[in-house]
């Protein structure tokens, strides 16, 4: 969540993230505990997580439940999951050394279009044969199709229940980007609300869009403006500035500083106002299931 606050592009699928669901084998998804969709060039894109409290992975690869859950998604062409923009992603508590510069290398091999090249260059190391086999063999897949599952998949370490988390580190110094006071104990404070926020969606099995996020929130501290509105907003504020330095003639012919005030102060609040609807138009969008991207607001 404090990612997707801050503009972040979402792991493995691109795109900032709009909405977070939890608990979504009922849409269709085999791997269900969290589902992300971001936006990507106006293209929505979902990312299914599966978030575990252990590590999982390990030198011999990845956990064979995860696998075949990946493969039944993968091989279901009636649901929910594309190819081609979605991705399925398995989290892990810590981090494996001899997994971790493995699997980046399997990824790697993976993402050439050449795959015979990628075989020969994954079965000439053990450690990363090992790795690939851990993916094809609970499916009975073919090469081919291992290497297209691979390219969407994606394994993500935290260190978030660990004494001394460094990814805790990271979120309560991108609270206090989200501040306006950038104080450290209100990021403290809107770090521990988002952690109670992410297991009220989880356990109620929820939906929450980054518009409702951002509602929630501002009733109890003082966010910066979003990003997607920073950069809509930068098309219209120099109309406004500029609405603010006109200087209206009375007919008198006289210039009339009063009404150039009032002009310039109803320019500002139709600035604002227009913040507030964009905000009310992209929650729309977002519980149609039609998310808007805010690439495809241009200026009037």
């Amino acid at each position: 969540m404090v990612k997707a606050l801050s503009g972040e592009l979402a792991p493995g699928i691109g795109g900032v993230v709009t909405q977070v669901q939890a608990q979504v084998s009922t849409l269709g998804w085999r791997i269900d505990d969290l589902l992300l969709t971001a936006q990507a060039a106006g293209v929505p894109r979902r990312l299914a997580v599966s978030a575990k409290g252990n590590l999982q992975v390990n030198a011999a690869g990845l956990p064979a439940d995860f696998v075949m859950r990946a493969w039944d998604q993968w091989r279901d062409l009636q649901g929910p999951f594309s190819r081609v923009a979605d991705g399925l992603a398995l989290v892990t508590i810590g981090t494996d050394k001899a997994f971790v510069p493995t699997w980046r290398e399997v990824k790697n091999a993976c993402s050439g279009t050449d795959a015979a090249l990628t075989l020969s260059r994954i079965r000439s190391n053990k450690r990363q044969s090992r790795v690939f086999d851990s993916v094809q063999k609970p499916g009975g897949a073919s090469d081919e199709e291992t290497i297209e599952l691979i390219r969407r998949l994606h394994v993500l370490p935290t260190d978030l229940q660990l004494a001394h988390s460094e990814n805790e580190t990271q979120a309560v110094a991108q609270c206090r980007r989200l501040l306006a006071s950038g104080r450290e104990d209100e990021a403290q404070s809107l770090w521990k609300e988002l952690i109670n926020v992410a297991k009220e969606v989880r356990l109620r099995r929820e939906t929450i869009t980054v518009p409702d996020l951002l509602s929630l929130l501002r009733g109890q501290f003082g966010l910066r403006h979003h990003h997607w509105w920073r950069r809509l907003s930068s098309y219209f504020q120099p109309w406004a500035r500029a609405i603010s330095n006109t200087t209206i003639l009375a007919p008198n012919g006289r210039m009339g500083s009063s009404a150039s005030k009032r002009f310039g102060c109803v320019a500002w609040r139709v600035l604002e106002r227009l913040r507030i609807y964009w905000m009310r138009l992209l929650n729309g969008f977002l519980h149609a299931k039609r998310p808007l991207s805010p690439s495809t607001l241009q200026p009037f």
